[in-house]
């Protein structure tokens, strides 16, 4: 389980302000939530203010412990088997996900997701290669995306790190 460099992280919760300045703000699924470091940054900035709290669930499939302190439901399950399931967020984040999908099935749940969600926030890494894969069969990279495709597929740039790349995709019509 990696975790996100501070400057992407500071980029997806710039993402959620722009977001939160335009709209209301109530819900916020984060897939793939790892050690839950963009929920903890979450409630420390928006519950502090906002009420009624923020509904912020996440989905991983293997969730530590300190994701039930952080999140108000965890779901314990893969991305592609939850997908259909999911109810319609403000906001995703799929962040460091799609690569650990095969390439057809990333691209299936994308899809899926951005009818799910006013505002999906996307990283993937910059790099061609998978550097060192993990033992757990979760963590291996199985797809890569180039900055060319993913913009093909409506992404929007964010900002593009030498190890990462953020979109964001506007709500894809039904």
């Amino acid at each position: 389980m990696n975790v996100s460099p501070a400057s992407i992280v500071t980029n997806v919760l710039t993402s959620i302000d722009r977001y939160k300045y335009n709209n209301k703000l109530t819900s916020i699924l984060d897939i793939g939530a790892g050690r839950g470091i963009y929920g903890y940054y979450i409630r420390s900035f928006y519950d502090r203010f906002d009420k009624p709290k923020l509904q912020l669930d996440c989905l991983e499939p293997e969730p530590p412990d300190i994701l039930y302190d952080i999140y108000s439901n965890v779901i314990k399950e893969k991305i592609e088997d939850y997908v259909d399931k999911m109810k319609y967020y403000d906001i995703i984040l799929f962040v460091h996900v799609m690569e650990h999908l095969p390439k057809d099935i990333a691209l299936e749940v994308l899809s899926k997701i951005r009818k799910k969600a006013d505002l999906v926030i996307f990283a993937v890494p910059a790099y061609a290669k998978s550097l060192k894969p993990e033992s757990n069969n979760i963590h291996h990279h199985k797809s890569f995306f180039n900055n060319e495709y993913i913009k093909g597929l409506g992404g929007e740039e964010v900002k593009v790190y030498p190890r990462c790349k953020v979109y964001e995709f506007g709500k894809e019509k039904k």
